[in-house]
Formats: structure tokens, sequence, C-alpha cells
């Protein structure tokens, strides 16, 4: 690989892309406050609440990061039918050129991650939500809205949280319908099941993730691609690119030789979202006309960024074109 002068036309591209995004929204809330004391009821800490912050989470985050790329983004999604949906919808309405396209369920919890934090360190996580498949209606609904858009997209990303958006077997309709307007659709997948992702352009499982679905050893390259390969002609995807941490990625091609990527991380303070980042940079990239590897590499210099930021953070396309032109 080039330093960086090749990268710069995909980056130069990216508000070209029109992201059709599908998948889990959350909202995250994060409650700051000290800690002074131990509470006499039990041996744990008495946080005195000081603020609060919500931010997107899930796909919401990705959709962050599209935003941040200058993308047009057409969303579609499920929530519950309360509180923290239209905090979701409130926080929507401030990503620029996104299109949502949502759907409430009555019986649904909209996925609500609060984590309670002290003295930068965070004390516990509590979680509200539903994980439920969606109901046949609901779900006939959602391929229903996606398929009347996805002409108008020129890519397709799947975020799969195992809140209960993606799953059953209207996933693979919603790539089929991809498929028959020739939108190459990346996933980020979850679960045992990758059967469900078949005919899926790119999927980017992490390390755990691809040992979890394969069953097999991923201790090195060698065993990685293997397990890759699995995966691979389970799911008749063209790629694979496993994201292995301080390690960088690897891609792994359903014919041909795999390629590594190390990590470009100059320090690591935090690596919640970097996976948001990944796919989102990912699929504007391919979404763009920029190919499999400059994608990738696009990806990679994106990811560097985030982990080294505190919390669920974005790589904006300036950052971005920052670390380009020092490659350059």
């Amino acid at each position: 690989m080039s330093e960086g002068k090749h990268l710069i036309a995909g980056l130069e591209g990216l508000h070209a892309a029109v992201v059709a995004c599908v998948g889990d929204l959350m909202l995250d809330r994060f409650v700051y406050g000290e800690v002074q004391r131990i509470s006499p009821e039990a041996p744990i800490p008495v946080l005195s609440i000081q603020s609060q912050q919500s931010m997107l989470g899930g796909l919401g985050n990705v959709v962050r990061n599209l935003g941040s790329l200058g993308c047009a983004i057409r969303l579609f999604s499920i929530t519950g039918d309360d509180a923290p949906a239209g905090e979701i919808a409130d926080l929507l309405d401030q990503v620029p050129d996104c299109q949502v396209f949502l759907l409430k369920e009555a019986a649904r919890k909209t996925p609500v991650k609060i984590r309670y934090i002290a003295h930068s360190q965070q004390l516990l996580r509590a979680d509200h939500e539903t994980t439920n498949e969606a109901s046949p209606k609901i779900a006939a609904q959602l391929v229903e809205h996606f398929r009347h858009q996805v002409e108008q997209c020129t890519v397709v990303l799947l975020s799969d949280y195992a809140k209960g958006v993606l799953k059953g077997s209207h996933t693979r309709e919603l790539i089929a319908t991809a498929q028959a307007a020739a939108k190459p659709v990346v996933v980020d997948p979850k679960g045992h099941d990758f059967e469900r992702y078949v005919g899926a352009t790119v999927i980017t499982p992490n390390l755990k993730e691809l040992g979890e679905a394969t069953g097999m050893p991923t201790s090195n390259a060698d065993a990685q691609s293997s397990a890759a390969r699995v995966l691979l002609e389970r799911t008749s995807a063209e790629f694979l690119l496993v994201t292995r941490g301080p390690a960088g990625m690897l891609l792994v091609p359903r014919e041909g030789h795999e390629t590594e990527f190390p990590s470009l991380a100059k320090e690591v303070y935090d690596v919640s979202g970097a996976g948001d980042t990944v796919v989102a940079v990912l699929a504007a990239a391919l979404g763009s006309g920029t190919g499999i590897i400059e994608a990738v590499e696009l990806a990679n210099i994106a990811a560097g960024i985030v982990v080294g930021k505190v919390g669920t953070a974005v790589a904006s396309r300036v950052e971005i074109s920052r670390e380009v032109a020092e490659r350059s």
C-alpha cells in the first residue's frame, strides 16, 4: 500500500454516497456524578448525580459517523412507542441530510443503555430493551419502505446489534432487494447465525464474532483467514473484513489472497464505537465508487482517529483528510 495520495480522490468523493441504513437504534445515556461515600444499605458507592447526556447509539452512532462524512442517509428502523423513541427522533433531526423511516411497535421497549460514571470511571451500566424479533406485520412494513427507497441509494448498510430489527427471514429479503437493485451491501454482524446475511458484499466481524460464528480458533492470521473463508462459503459474501483491535484488520476475499491492514492508532483511549466508524466509512467509500482496498484503508484511518477519543466518538472527513495528507 502506498502512503496516502491515492486515497485523496476517494475521500473527496464520500459526499456522493447515499447510504441506506437498516438496523437497531439505541439511546446511549451517560449519567455523571461524584462518589464521596459508601451506602449504609449495601457495600456499593453512592453516586451524587451532577449531569446527564444522551447520544445516538447502535445504528444511530453509525448514522452520526455518516453525517460527519457528508453523506446522504436513508434510515430504516423500528423503535418502541415510548419517550426514548422521541429522544432518538429529536437527535436524528440534528443529523444533516438524513431521511428517517421509523416504525413504532407498542410492545417494544426502545433500547436504552444508561452508564453511571464518576471520576472518569464507569460504575454501572443499566439496559432497558426489547430484543425480540419484530412482528411480521412491522417487519413487512420496514421491508416495503426499504424497497421504495433503495433505488435512490448507492450502498446498503445493515447494523445488527441483536435488538430485534434484523432478526428473522426479512434480513435476507432486505439483502435480496439490494442485490436486485445492484447495490453493494455492508453488514456489521451479531450472533452465531451468519446465514441470514447470505448475499452481502462485505461482512465485518470482530475476532470474537468470527470465533463464535465458526467455532474455530482465531489466534493468528492464518487461523483467522481459515475461519473467514468458512463464513465466506456459508454466506456467499464477496469479502470478510475482520476487525482485530490492536492487530488492525484482515480483508479476506472469496477469491484471491487476503490483505492485512496494521492498526494506525497513535494512542488508544476508548475503543467503544470504533466498529460503527469502520462500517460507516467503508460503506460510504464503496457507495461513492471507491475500490475495496482503498475503502478499507480509509476505514482503518478513521478507526485510528476515533480510538484516540473518549466515548462513542466520530471521525469527520476533515480529520480523515488531515491524516491522509500526513501520509501523502
